[in-house]
């Protein structure tokens, strides 16, 4: 746990190590959730499409907590570079609240409008969108636990606690991939439930992962000072709904475009359907170390911003950056040249996943071509979002996102992918173009300097 001093004192390594510690973590997660599209994948094709498209909804979910925990990292991180404790204890408390009501709120839509929701995707095959149910009614449903766990996260990053955050993720993954084994076809006494199997393990690794993460959290930090909210701080909790939702809001529209345009791939077909699900999952994979280091950033800048240091903060945002790109290209690229090893890694040898094999992997072989400058666009969103936010330039990624992601990536890749019949790689280039625009004019917007003239802490 690194201490205010050797943040703002720039300690040698400092940024490294909890950019690595985060990307670890990051890292164990998606080769984890990989894995389990691999495990459900030996179980049918049937079960992969069905998970898939019930994690394109968990992903919006997650985005709904991210309205408390984002504003809480940009808060905490920036009373910290103040010494302002007082504030800080009121914002710890306020976002666990906000989002255990959320969750519980949000778990009880998943139960009852699961089904509908997947009507909305145009998931028509009723074996997908039953098995999609299932596994949205569960993990859904105890959707509470997550939330809490993305708070924690929250909370942990503005402490730069990313190791303890990686060894906890790491656990509970493991715990998740054994579960998988035991649940999925059945070992020892374990029933046979396929993709509820699934779903039992997800949720009973999470919530032995919440019971560690307040644990660990009470020893390193302290236990949250409820009697902060006695006298309910009104202002600090306008603080994070007005920094929140906008910041939330950017994410959110992301990703509901991507809702969108999963209805789209369900129309083409299996083939594209999952070989969407499998690029999505590796390119996760490429982009990793970039969001990583823009996660350890945007902590650093917050204490820099905190502190009053603005053009000690524009240079650390630059240098992560140029880093950044560089890794995601080449990273895509090493991905472009082996897809075929690494596609067949996620292709089941059952004979309804053999008949559909070499069409994935030549449709996949062109959208990872189309991934490489893809990659190259993502690299500057991931940094210079983060970048804005923190600074309190909260409402224009937002509104970019909005304007760009539904006109280029939805607008464009339904008259290309749908219209004109391109298929996924017409989908594929419509995100393509909207992450390297928007990318483009958030550099512009981040080098004109305009946030620093804000103050999230005194506004």
């Amino acid at each position: 746990m690194l201490s205010r001093s050797d943040v703002l004192n720039n300690k040698r390594g400092a940024l490294m190590s909890l950019a690595m510690s985060t990307f670890a973590a990051n890292m164990m997660h998606t080769l984890v959730s990989n894995v389990d599209q691999i495990m459900i994948s030996r179980y049918s094709q049937a079960a992969v499409a069905a998970v898939g498209n019930a994690n394109q909804i968990t992903w919006v979910i997650t985005l709904l907590f991210s309205v408390f925990s984002t504003a809480s990292v940009i808060l905490i991180t920036q009373y910290k570079g103040a010494n302002n404790k007082e504030h800080e204890d009121e914002v710890y408390a306020l976002s666990i609240a906000a989002n255990t009501l959320l969750g519980l709120i949000v778990g009880a839509v998943c139960i009852i409008f699961g089904r509908q929701i997947f009507a909305l995707m145009n998931v028509t095959d009723p074996e997908i969108a039953e098995l999609a149910y299932q596994y949205i009614a569960i993990v859904g449903g105890a959707v509470v636990f997550p939330s809490l766990m993305i708070t924690y996260g929250a909370l942990f990053r503005s402490n730069a606690m990313m190791r303890e955050n990686m060894i906890i993720t790491i656990a509970v993954n493991l715990l998740n991939v054994v579960g998988n084994w035991l649940l999925i076809y059945g070992v020892g006494i374990f029933p046979e439930l396929g993709v509820r199997g699934v779903a039992i393990s997800t949720v009973f690794s999470r919530v032995l992962g919440l019971i560690a993460t307040i644990i660990i959290f009470r020893r390193k930090v302290g236990g949250i000072r409820w009697s902060a909210l006695r006298r309910f701080p009104v202002r600090q909790f306008w603080k994070l709904v007005r920094i929140g939702v906008p910041a939330a809001g950017e994410s959110f529209s992301y990703d509901t475009a991507q809702l969108v345009i999963m209805g789209f791939v369900n129309t083409m077909g299996i083939v594209a359907v999952n070989t969407k699900i499998y690029v999505g999952m590796i390119s996760m994979l490429t982009y990793m170390f970039t969001a990583s280091l823009g996660d350890a950033t945007q902590v650093f800048e917050g204490y820099l911003l905190g502190a009053k240091r603005h053009d000690d903060a524009y240079k650390r945002v630059m240098k992560t950056l140029l880093v950044g790109v560089i890794c995601s290209v080449a990273a895509t690229v090493l991905v472009y040249f082996f897809s075929d090893p690494i596609l067949r890694l996620f292709i089941g040898n059952d004979a309804e996943a053999l008949l559909l094999r070499d069409d994935i992997l030549r449709l996949g072989k062109t959208i990872f071509l189309i991934e490489i400058g893809l990659e190259f666009g993502r690299a500057f969103n991931l940094t210079l979002v983060k970048a804005l936010q923190t600074a309190g330039d909260i409402k224009f990624p937002t509104f970019m996102c909005m304007v760009s992601s539904w006109t280029l990536s939805v607008l464009g890749g339904y008259i290309m992918g749908v219209q004109l019949g391109w298929g996924l790689v017409g989908i594929w280039l419509g995100i393509m173009l909207d992450e390297c625009i928007r990318g483009i004019i958030l550099l512009i917007r981040w080098k004109a300097g305009g946030w620093r003239k804000r103050d999230v802490i005194s506004e």
